[in-house]
């Protein structure tokens, strides 16, 4: 009878852990109902101190699309919508995480104010250096395509006036 428990368990154990591990991605699409006019990306730095990222530009031909967000370099952001010379142009504003500042001593107890940093997740996809995941909605259900070829412009250097 233990044998058969066992058994059970053991099945039971192996279906739960096939069927997590088969969830673990969301699913690209491969033919979305929309062609990517441009796609261009450019890193930007300054304005506060310790302020870098990214802008994000994807142009469409399908107006009926809302692109809703990006993911990008680890990071994710929503996207904005503008009119560019009659387009619909999505844009984003992707920040990288500031770096802490961190007090430390030999003495442990003049450490003692630290903050741990601050957890970022970790986003469901893949992606080379030059690559984004788009999502927009379409009849109600949240669908995600790959760009692969974003074009890198110029880098924006930022200066805040004191």
């Amino acid at each position: 009878m233990k044998k058969i428990i066992h058994f059970i368990m053991f099945l039971g154990a192996s279906f739960l852990f096939t069927f997590c591990g088969s969830s673990k991605g969301l699913k690209l699409q491969k033919e979305p109902p929309f062609k990517v006019i441009s796609a261009t990306y450019n890193s930007w730095v300054g304005g506060k101190p310790n302020s870098k990222g990214y802008t994000i530009s994807v142009s469409i031909d399908n107006p009926e699309i809302t692109l809703d967000s990006v993911f990008f370099r680890g990071l994710k952001s929503e996207f904005k919508v503008e009119e560019f010379k009659s387009k619909l142009v999505f844009t984003s504003l992707l920040t990288q995480p500031k770096p802490h500042d961190y007090n430390l001593d030999i003495d442990e107890k003049k450490e003692f104010g630290n903050k741990p940093p601050e957890a970022t997740s970790k986003i469901p996809f893949e992606l080379n250096e030059n690559e984004a995941v788009v999502s927009y909605t379409l009849n109600g259900k949240i669908n995600y395509f790959k760009i692969t070829s974003l074009q890198k412009t110029a880098t924006v250097y930022m200066y805040s006036k004191n």
